[in-house]
């Protein structure tokens, strides 16, 4: 493989942040907020359409964003791809908005190899969907529907981890006391902090 194929190998980020619903600014002591309506894809969106015709609810306002962000494997490639504001995104609505974005990086020439995501409720929904014949097996790849000779390989972010073992680590022994994390060998970290 030459260095020019190479770096069309990429791998699709996505977290979902929360927007603040007021947000101060320093330096004018001003409230500002942030403000939409939700917007996944076409199909979340007319679905949402049809539930408000069905009880006259007016649009929802954004509470979190769903980024998506594209990073070369091979290269110093890293740039957003979308922001679609959500009130919490599920992993119904990730499957066909993730994909969406993978149809159009295979469409101009990328080669998608991965998904990185946190642990997060919806992202796990996402792997679930993807299991084959309801077995209970780990899900950590699924065939590339857009290059069938390919695969694409979920893979959890590695700060998200170190950091949620770090809180759990914390919250076990001198702050909060909200943990009680023991390991298989009798060893409590509430008893060693």
């Amino acid at each position: 493989m030459t260095t020019s194929q190479l770096k069309w190998k990429c791998s699709l980020l996505q977290t979902e942040r929360q927007s603040p619903n007021r947000r101060v600014n320093a330096l004018e002591d001003k409230i500002s907020k942030v403000v939409g309506f939700t917007d996944v894809t076409s199909i979340a969106n007319e679905a949402a359409d049809f539930e408000r015709c069905l009880g006259d609810k007016e649009p929802t306002i954004a509470t979190h964003v769903l980024v998506l962000m594209v990073r070369g494997i091979f290269s110093s490639l890293h740039a957003p791809l979308g922001y679609y504001p959500t009130t919490g995104v599920t992993g119904n609505q990730l499957y066909l908005c993730l994909y969406d974005t993978v149809l159009f990086l295979e469409t101009a020439g990328f080669k998608v190899r991965a998904q990185v995501s946190d642990g997060a409720s919806p992202n796990r929904k996402f792997y679930k969907l993807h299991r084959k014949d309801n077995s209970t097996d780990l899900v950590f790849k699924t065939v590339n529907p857009f290059a069938p000779t390919r695969e694409v390989f979920f893979i959890c972010d590695v700060p998200h981890l170190i950091k949620t073992t770090r809180n759990n680590w914390e919250n076990s022994g001198w702050h909060n006391r909200t943990k009680h994390l023991c390991v298989s060998c009798n060893i409590c970290f509430d008893k060693i902090c």
